[in-house]
């Protein structure tokens, strides 16, 4: 009789690392390379600027409203079917935008993307806890941080060379390429994993909390240009509110719910959250902003901003590795520690950098900001999945990334709104401008990178308004940096406090016994 494939023999883990590698390349690569497209995106397919945005956006809203429900999912129905599922709809999705004749087939097929994405993201993570244990699971999860960095890292670079070189929708084909890859090798390479005790679906918990974050992340994205303190977006605010109140009051009834609450109040858990927030707080607006504000304040081409953003980026790939690695030598509290404190020193020295000075004095700190993303990025994902039994791997998996990307939308967010904001500011309140000028379009265009458009007025009282434009950008990106570097300082000092051991009646006694020269075991 021929056996099932259950009961043959394990396949090797290295096979199941390599397509989640494969995978997980391809999700963050996809926020970070169709942003880059988008310009041509819209005079392909005529739409303007709200509707190009969408591409991006509805993709950011399905991957990070479907995590969560995604991950506990693949503990009911099998990680492996559920990442074979995922990766399925993410290529399907992006060839489909490849193909698309108008904008709006484009957007639904990204959004089919990012459901796709949502899906294969939590899955796989829990399919890496599932299969490795011990200090491989800590070299494994290196590599995972190290692909996701490189995924950020070098979309900005492939999105920029394809659309040169090929169009735009060369970079939605090579998406749907690696997409494609892993749906086919994942169920031939990778074995199945499941929660044994699961019950039925969720349905209550996973539509609310779905509904519930979506509607936040849009009015997070939206707020910027239709005002932090609109209408619209304090009522959706209130919307996103009302529905996750409503998400814990059903979760707090259900016998098996879709998120288990006591997670959240593991201190573990939670100071690895806010960690792994923090460091993309810091780091996505640097990687979105620094670029502009290189071309624009020092006067940079676009080759050469590309290539100095290389010392920010290429540490988020090599170092994960190296962190795995150290912390079989080190606790998890002391590299976390160390990855926080790098990043906040290298963003406040980019602070301190002066406006004219040359360009090379900005490679060191770029490459301590990214040592910092490197040694979080190697050893967050495998201590949050490990705080929990294997069977609810995909669940702690879903949640963990769902905060992770829901911090990142909120940082692109708020770190833009507030250099516009700022920029305007700084140009209102210049005495050397004579006559009046529109403070928040110039701000726009500054932070679009158009000096061109900000050159159109022309100042009077010899200073024109470029010159004030750039000022004020300067230093508005300055107070930014600023506010960075303190997110990470006190996310330090609150994990800290969070991922430290807490000594219980039993330990204390262990210890005194111990101190007295007598063997004993310390739990």
């Amino acid at each position: 009789m021929r056996a099932s494939p259950e009961t043959l023999l394990p396949r090797p883990a290295g096979w199941t690392l390599a397509v989640v590698l494969v995978a997980l390349i391809a999700a963050p690569m996809s926020l970070t390379s169709v942003t880059v497209a988008l310009p041509d995106i819209g005079r392909d397919l005529g739409a303007g600027a709200a509707a190009q945005a969408w591409a991006v956006t509805g993709y950011n809203v399905a991957f990070a409203s479907l995590m969560l429900a995604a991950g506990s999912l693949g503990d009911l129905v099998g990680r492996r079917r559920l990442f074979t599922t995922g990766t399925g709809l993410f290529a399907v999705g992006q060839l489909i935008a490849a193909l698309a004749p108008s904008i709006l087939v484009l957007d639904l097929a990204r959004v089919l993307a990012g459901v796709g994405a949502a899906t294969m993201l939590p899955s796989g993570s829990a399919l890496l806890a599932a299969r490795f244990e011990g200090p491989a699971r800590a070299r494994a999860f290196g590599a995972f941080g190290t692909t996701l960095g490189a995924g950020l890292a070098l979309g900005p670079v492939l999105g920029g060379v394809l659309t040169d070189v090929v169009g735009w929708r060369s970079v939605l084909v090579v998406l749907a390429l690696l997409g494609a890859v892993a749906c086919v090798l994942a169920p031939r390479l990778m074995d199945e994993s499941r929660d044994p005790a699961a019950g039925r679906v969720d349905w209550a918990g996973t539509v609310l909390f779905t509904a519930a974050l979506a509607v936040l992340i849009v009015a997070i994205v939206e707020a910027p240009e239709r005002g932090w303190l609109s209408g619209r977006t304090l009522v959706s605010a209130a919307v996103g509110a009302g529905l996750l109140t409503a998400f814990v009051a059903v979760e707090r009834r259900t016998a098996r719910p879709m998120l288990d609450l006591g997670l959240l109040r593991h201190r573990r858990f939670v100071g690895l959250g806010v960690a792994a927030m923090a460091v993309v707080i810091a780091f996505v607006p640097l990687l979105v902003d620094l670029p502009t504000l290189l071309q624009v304040v020092r006067g940079a081409d676009a080759a050469t901003a590309g290539a100095l953003l290389l010392f920010l980026t290429v540490p988020t790939l090599l170092v994960p590795v190296l962190a795995g690695a150290l912390l079989a030598r080190t606790d998890i509290r002391t590299l976390v520690a160390a990855g926080l404190a790098l990043e906040s020193i290298g963003v406040a020295w980019l602070a301190l950098a002066p406006p004219d000075g040359a360009l090379p004095a900005l490679a060191l700190p770029l490459v301590v900001a990214g040592t910092g993303v490197g040694i979080a990025n190697g050893i967050l994902d495998g201590a949050a999945v490990s705080v929990v039994p294997p069977a609810r791997a995909g669940m702690a998996a879903g949640l963990f990334n769902t905060m992770r990307l829901g911090a990142e939308t909120l940082a692109i967010a708020v770190a833009g709104s507030l250099i516009v904001s700022l920029t305007a500011s700084g140009v209102s309140a210049d005495g050397r401008l004579a006559a009046p000028v529109d403070a928040d379009r110039i701000a726009g265009l500054m932070t679009q990178g158009d000096v061109q458009g900000t050159a159109a007025s022309a100042g009077v009282g010899g200073r024109s308004v470029v010159d004030v434009a750039v000022d004020a950008y300067a230093g508005a990106f300055e107070a930014t940096l600023w506010g960075l570097a303190g997110v990470c300082v006190v996310a330090l000092l609150v994990s800290a406090a969070l991922l430290r051991r807490r000594r219980t009646a039993q330990t204390r006694r262990d210890e005194r016994v111990s101190s007295d020269g007598c063997s004993t075991s310390v739990a």
